[in-house]
């Protein structure tokens, strides 16, 4: 997805909050806090002193959030989908997994009740769908999930 959002169509790729986000630079460089290991893939999330991370060159090697593309739309995104939002296929449900969520300036409440709907869910799936609309011409969809990867290509 790298090659197709970033170096063919320049665009950026985005991150809902699935991984620790370590800002303080090892040896003059970001950590890469999102790793796909079974994809060799490692990056760091977006410099939190650049404002202008979207447009600024070193951006395209630099995950982005939900907070640094709010408002923003650029031509195409990748859009990383973590182990904070899964498919059950036997239910047909996602479910939002919250030892998964890692946002530690987000303070969802937990459900207050057994019908009542968990603000967590509300918030990931949220994120999900701002970063998916932050594409003008397009988005590309990368699960670490297979059962929801499956599910999408589905519809």
């Amino acid at each position: 997805m790298y090659e197709k959002v970033v170096k063919e169509k320049g665009g950026r790729l985005l991150a809902g909050y699935a991984w620790d986000w370590n800002k303080n630079p090892v040896d003059g460089e970001l950590p890469k806090d999102v790793i796909i290991e079974e994809h060799d893939f490692a990056m760091p999330w977006n410099d939190p002193n650049r404002i202008d991370w979207a447009i600024h060159s070193e951006g395209s090697e630099q995950i982005g959030c939900i907070h640094t593309v709010q408002g923003l739309e650029m031509e195409y995104v990748g859009v990383i989908i973590g182990k904070d939002l899964t498919y059950n296929p036997e239910t047909q449900s996602l479910k939002v997994k919250r030892e998964n969520f890692k946002d530690k300036g987000a303070k969802p409440g937990k459900p207050k009740g057994k019908y009542t709907v968990d603000p967590l869910d509300q918030l990931v799936r949220n994120t999900y769908k701002t970063l998916m609309t932050r594409g003008m011409k397009g988005c590309y969809v990368y699960c670490v999930d297979r059962e929801l990867e499956q599910r999408l290509l589905i519809e």
